[in-house]
């Protein structure tokens, strides 16, 4: 009998199924992190007559992320256009029953968090910076005892430096930015210092020390000091630990693992639901080609019970819907993958994806997957069906002695370079009339060995001697399902 071209064939079949393992760049992937925020909207208009404002932005204080892809987002707008109408008053007290209720939105995002982000910079499209500096100073002055408005001015100094440095690289930096960046770092130093004296106190002064800290190089033992003082005051705002992740990276001030460790040990020390969500919320900041970590170094496993803790926690959160998502496609994890997809609907996040054109890359990766399983579950229809019949059992009881022998070499080797995984897998296999197996898959998909073992078969070239010659089925195009167990 001739020698059968089984590769190509094998291949071409599972193309696919292959498709589910890879993951590969591409060429307009941002060069950003995933940010907390949730997409840009326009912000409400400065010169809108008072009552219309007023009412648009007591109706954005209070959308509901659960439902509103922008819901942070218009939060923000609203707290940017009381700065805007200099109410000074309002301001504070919207920011102490953030802090005394400890209040979040759907899905676990801090109020507080939010509400410093959005005066972190100018609103609009055209930043203002003198002008946005000049409201921040005037609510200081109106408000002196005020610790929400000197952090309001310091994070936003901070912003401002950052705004004249350029989100470049070191060598890009001009001299003027270099020198603008350090003296608007410095004044925010200035402010929080001053601000730690006050009565009241903020968790989100320590946030604002973490950033600074990064800005002028802080020693990492008193940067860590700095760390644990704020963990102490309020263990569980999130923002403290997304800022020390990315001072630990290896870009910044970390060694290789420190910040994969980092994570472990923190969702390990907080422990449950609280831990896991931290683990999440770090390995969401972390997801980011900018910084050359690669995210896949974490717990996929850890992160998914994190939003899943989170959603049961806290409730849905569309944004952060869309986070998992894109680490599902980091993770080539379809299954999750198409869940997340089913949840997002037509609410994609801007600020997660970029551009619409990375989202629909997304959902045709996920499209994808559901088309193969549903052809999976066609072929698994077959193998039942030929289980059923007298002919199918006898069969099926002599491929099952047969496979495992046959490919037993390819299970030591792929064992052994997966780390010796243990467990078991499904092989489910089309055989020919002659015995030859004309397709095969696994099941689970995600199985190293079985995806290894998978390989393998994919390059023998069959002949009679070759461990994809089986004992002839009852018809052509026979489907099979055989168990292999992985031993130690």
């Amino acid at each position: 009998m001739s020698t059968h071209h089984f590769r190509f064939l094998f291949v071409v079949l599972l193309l696919p199924i292959a498709m589910l393992s890879q993951n590969p760049p591409t060429a307009d992937d941002p060069a950003t992190t995933i940010p907390p925020g949730n997409g840009a909207t326009r912000c409400i208009a400065h010169g809108a007559p008072e009552p219309v404002w007023r009412s648009n932005v007591d109706d954005a204080l209070n959308v509901d992320a659960s439902v509103d892809i922008k819901a942070v987002n218009k939060y923000e707008c609203g707290i940017a256009s009381l700065l805007n109408h200099e109410e000074f008053d309002l301001l504070d007290e919207i920011a102490s029953q953030a802090r005394s209720g400890k209040s979040r939105f759907s899905g676990g995002t801090w109020k507080l968090s939010a509400f410093y982000e959005s005066l972190e910079h100018p609103p609009g499209a055209d930043p203002e910076w003198p002008h946005h500096i000049q409201k921040l100073e005037d609510w200081k002055t109106h408000k002196p005892e005020s610790v929400t408005a000197r952090i309001a001015l310091a994070v936003a100094y901070t912003a401002y430096g950052w705004d004249a440095r350029g989100g470049g690289t070191a060598d890009k930096v001009t001299e003027g930015g270099w020198r603008l960046f350090a003296e608007r770092t410095a004044v925010a130093a200035r402010i929080l210092k001053e601000a730690s004296v006050l009565k009241d106190k903020c968790p989100h002064w320590y946030v604002a020390m973490l950033d600074v800290a990064l800005d002028e190089g802080m020693d990492p033992a008193d940067e860590e000091s700095l760390f644990q003082q704020a963990i102490a005051f309020e263990p569980l705002y999130d923002p403290y630990y997304r800022a020390r992740a990315w001072f630990l990276l290896p870009m910044w001030n970390g060694e290789e693992g420190e910040v994969e460790e980092f994570a472990d040990k923190t969702a390990t020390k907080i422990g449950g639901q609280e831990g896991n969500i931290l683990y999440f919320e770090i390995a969401a900041q972390l997801a980011c080609p900018c910084n050359g970590f690669d995210v896949k170094r974490l717990s996929w496993k850890r992160i998914q019970a994190g939003q899943a803790a989170q959603q049961e926690k806290y409730g849905v959160s569309l944004v952060k819907v869309n986070w998992l998502a894109k680490l599902a496609k980091s993770f080539s994890d379809p299954a999750v993958g198409e869940m997340a997809n089913a949840q997002i609907g037509e609410n994609w996040d801007e600020d997660t994806w970029k551009s619409r054109k990375l989202f629909d890359n997304f959902r045709s990766w996920v499209a994808n997957y559901t088309g193969g399983q549903k052809m999976l579950r066609d072929f698994n229809k077959l193998a039942k069906a030929n289980l059923e019949t007298a002919e199918g059992k006898e069969y099926h009881a002599a491929v099952a002695s047969e496979v495992p022998q046959k490919l037993a070499w390819f299970v030591e080797q792929c064992s052994s370079a997966a780390d010796d995984e243990r467990g078991s897998f499904d092989l489910l296999m089309s055989v020919q009339g002659d015995g030859v197996v004309l397709m095969a898959y696994v099941e689970p998909y995600n199985t190293k060995v079985g995806n290894c073992v998978q390989s393998q078969m994919a390059r023998e070239t069959i002949t009679r001697n070759s461990p994809l010659y089986l004992s002839p089925p009852p018809k052509p195009n026979y489907w099979v399902k055989v168990r292999m167990q992985v031993k130690p």
